[in-house]
């Protein structure tokens, strides 16, 4: 009894609502008549015991957050950023099997990408979220062409300076005020600087 529970346990396997499954028989992708891989849809899948197994991914959309990521710009001041990437697998055959750990994978990249495009920028320019966004979803889009996702959005949910950057950054501004002061005030009493 415990044997053919066992063995129809190993016959039947069921792909859930939002995934999409391959086949496998000893190890390789079963394929249709084109040569490509025979997507599996959800709903019960019937496998020979111990030559077919049944990989599976979902599809639904997903995110993945980066939280507090605390970044150099160009003048040398620190950032604190939260981003989010939000995707979608198209093709389970490559999330599956082109590339190990897809959202590690996707994590990895996304990062690289916000560290260049914000290190590459000074803080006066940083409060333009929805120009940023838009360049990193273009920068993941290229990179990541071949990965058989598409990915939906890259958005920057906040763009804050440390406490110490803040405290620079104030201290910066207050020195531009006074000096624009002083300029204001030679220029009404006629005086002016000399290069």
């Amino acid at each position: 009894m415990v044997a053919s529970g066992l063995g129809l346990s190993k016959t039947f396997n069921y792909v859930k609502e939002g995934e999409l499954g391959i086949k496998l028989r000893f190890g390789k992708a079963k394929r249709d008549k084109n040569g490509s891989p025979r997507i599996i849809h959800p709903g019960f899948v019937m496998l020979i015991p111990f030559v077919d197994t049944l990989a599976k991914h979902h599809v639904r959309q997903q995110t993945i957050r980066f939280d507090k990521q605390e970044i150099m710009i160009r003048d040398g001041l620190i950032f604190s950023i939260n981003a989010a990437v939000i995707f979608r697998v198209t093709d389970v055959y490559r999330a599956l099997f082109e590339i190990e750990d897809l959202h590690n994978s996707i994590a990895d990249i996304s990062m690289g990408i916000l560290r260049d495009v914000f290190t590459g920028r000074d803080h006066t320019n940083l409060s333009e979220t929805k120009a940023i966004s838009a360049l990193l979803l273009e920068e993941l889009k290229e990179k990541a062409q071949q990965w058989g996702v598409d990915f939906l959005q890259f958005n920057i949910i906040d763009c804050a300076p440390t406490s110490e950057t803040a405290q620079i950054i104030v201290a910066k501004a207050g020195v531009m005020m006074k000096a624009q002061a002083l300029d204001e005030m030679a220029e009404r009493m006629g005086f002016r600087w000399s290069n």
